[in-house]
């Protein structure tokens, strides 16, 4: 029984129970008024009966007709003369007669009024006795009138005092359910805070909570700051803030290398006389110039959510763009923008940049690409002018290119059902199985005149349905095929879904993620939902609301994609997680002892002092498991499995 039942139910009692009291004590006070009235009438009339025989002198016939008519006169139960001896001279006894007043409370309230009695004389000569009994009926009448208007009023005092009692709790209830809803969120591995109650009791309680939360989020944001700041320096050029060489390429080496990725674009941008230019300007003016050539080709990377933007030397700087990508004219505009960069720096300068761009499909080698986009800048570069070239590439899938056609390709897609998902296991790193991760796929056609159906995953299409407004039409379809596959896998211990976070702000999609749950409850505590961490941080607020509908639904949810920016750690701490993963960039050729080392180990050890599993990413090899499980991950997923560890 909950404490807010108990203490209603306590003070209907205690209330019930003082107004049960008083009830009783005013019907035995009442009863003994009666009681002690019914004794004074008895011996009043006695004796004025006694004194009425003793002046008239009677005889028995004229001492009956007094009784008689005495006893019609009045309420009496029994009139009775007796002679000197004790012998009954006459009497007048009355019928019990029906009565509205219940046998119980007769015989719980029993009113005993002593008969009156006096003695009858004529002279100094004693005639006889009177004994004499008024009835009591009337008694018991009056006593039960006041009982049913007393209970009457304690009843209604009991009920305005229970609805007191429940206004006063309420009030106090409030309080009392969001210190509740705090200790239920830090259990659940969500750190909030709330106001300070009005109940003086639970402020001291709530501010004891609130200031470890506040204590926790304070540790967190530190180790944070130290380890963005160690991640930083590994990481990034100094100079223009960009990727540095390493993590550039580890990102290119990821892409090239993530299953049914499908295509994309490496574009790289040489600047001219850049020596020339250092020793004329000096080192400090060039190092402007190059940072502002970083932001110009940053901002570049920026138009598109799967892109990355690094600096591969002094010279050269390098931008990744996903299929949906336009690069000719991503190209012309970027040297448009550094020639205009250029002579604001040096008017007096010639040639500006060359860029070269290609293609890339996955399963292409890292070597390859690079050489395929080093002879497109050869050939820019050999004609001594500002230019564009555009490499050799693989023949690959046919891609919608404008509004209209992928309008048209998503919503036949929709509209067919020929969406699937693929499955990919994360594993404990001893093999065991720990979640099966589901990824989204749509149908296309091959390029090369075959007619075959190739897939296209949510990496390649999700970007332009969130531009279209249908990504939550796709996560919800998703949706729909996880939680029918899971009543079929009943051996899969859990399914992870990539939902995409601009679905989570779309009118009436966490409802209709309700409803299905709600439909397929016998599977839904093994479904886990999963988006990826700049999402997440973009959108919290509508993902909080996500969660709250989900939790009490058994099920959870997961970050991945995860590590570039751990810095906002602590914008997660209230999402409850089950499972961070970790972004393969981060840990791809990682060997420690090294910052970047340094860097994962801490990740792991922070994300997992809050309760989250830490999973990685695409882990190609043995090297590589042995090297996760040094820096304490949970699990793995990644073509290492198909090794046969």
């Amino acid at each position: 029984m909950s404490i807010y039942r108990q203490l209603w139910l306590a003070a209907i009692a205690s209330m019930a129970l003082a107004l049960g009291g008083a009830l009783l004590a005013s019907m035995l006070g009442a009863r003994n008024y009666l009681e002690s009235q019914l004794t004074l009438k008895n011996q009043d009339n006695a004796v004025a009966l006694a004194l009425m025989l003793s002046v008239e002198k009677p005889d028995q016939v004229k001492t009956a007709l007094v009784v008689a008519s005495l006893f019609d006169s009045g309420h009496y139960q029994e009139i009775r003369i007796l002679d000197p001896q004790g012998m009954t001279v006459t009497q007048r006894q009355s019928a019990p007669a029906a009565s509205p007043v219940p046998a119980w409370f007769v015989e719980l309230l029993p009113i005993t009024a002593t008969t009156g009695q006096a003695k009858i004389t004529t002279g100094w000569t004693e005639f006889g006795s009177v004994l004499l009994r008024s009835d009591s009926r009337f008694a018991y009448e009056a006593l039960w009138d006041t009982a049913l208007q007393t209970a009457l009023a304690v009843g209604a005092a009991t009920v305005l005092c229970g609805i007191l009692a429940t206004l006063v709790l309420h009030r106090l209830r409030q309080p009392l359910l969001a210190v509740t809803e705090q200790a239920l969120a830090l259990s659940e591995r969500r750190f909030i805070t709330m106001p300070l109650p009005s109940v003086p009791e639970l402020q001291p309680l709530v501010l004891a909570m609130n200031s470890m939360v506040g204590r926790l989020k304070a540790i967190l944001e530190t180790e944070a700051a130290r380890l963005e700041r160690l991640r930083q320096a590994e990481r990034t050029d100094a100079v223009t803030g960009l990727m540095s060489r390493t993590a550039f390429l580890q990102t290119l080496h990821h892409a090239l290398n993530t299953p049914n990725r499908g295509t994309g674009f490496i574009l790289i941008a040489r600047l001219a006389n850049l020596v020339t230019m250092n020793r004329l300007l000096g080192h400090e003016n060039t190092d402007r110039y190059l940072s502002d050539v970083g932001r110009m080709v940053g901002n570049v990377a920026q138009a598109f959510e799967q892109s990355a933007c690094g600096r591969l030397n002094g010279s050269d700087f390098a931008v990744l763009l996903p299929a949906q990508a336009l690069p000719e004219a991503q190209a012309q505009q970027c040297l448009q923008a550094l020639q205009s960069l250029r002579k604001q720096h040096w008017p007096e300068g010639t040639n500006t940049a060359w860029l070269g761009w290609c293609r890339f499909k996955d399963g292409e080698t890292l070597d390859t690409v690079l050489a395929r986009v080093d002879m497109a800048l050869a050939a820019a570069e050999a004609d001594m002018t500002d230019g564009v070239r555009q490499a050799e590439h693989a023949r690959h899938i046919h891609l919608p290119r404008s509004t209209i056609q992928w309008q048209s390709f998503i919503q036949q897609a929709i509209s067919q059902n020929s969406l699937r998902l693929a499955f990919s296991p994360i594993n404990s790193l001893d093999g065991q199985l720990l979640i099966q991760e589901a990824t989204l796929m749509l149908p296309t056609l091959r390029g090369d005149g075959s007619g075959q159906s190739s897939w296209l995953n949510a990496g390649q299409f999700m970007p332009v349905a969130q531009r279209l407004l249908r990504s939550a039409e796709l996560d919800l379809s998703s949706l729909q095929i996880a939680l029918k596959t899971l009543a079929t896998h009943v051996e899969w211990p859990a399914l992870t879904l990539t939902m995409s976070p601009a679905s989570f702000a779309s009118a009436g999609f966490v409802e209709s993620v309700a409803a299905l749950l709600d439909a397929h409850r016998a599977v839904r505590s093994r479904l886990i939902f999963q988006v990826n961490a700049s999402g997440a941080i973009a959108n919290l607020e509508a993902l909080k609301i996500f969660c709250r509908a989900i939790y009490p639904r058994q099920c959870r949810l997961g970050i991945s994609q995860y590590g570039s920016r751990f810095s906002e750690v602590t914008y997660l701490t209230e999402l409850g997680l089950n499972h961070l993963q970790l972004d393969a960039r981060m840990f791809i050729d990682l060997q420690p002892p090294s910052a970047s080392a340094d860097y994962v180990r801490g990740l792991c050890t922070l994300a997992r002092n809050l309760g989250w599993q830490v999973l990685a990413q695409d882990v190609d090899t043995l090297e590589q498991l042995t090297t996760l499980r040094d820096l304490g991950f949970d699990g793995a997923g990644g073509p290492v499995w198909g090794l046969g560890v």
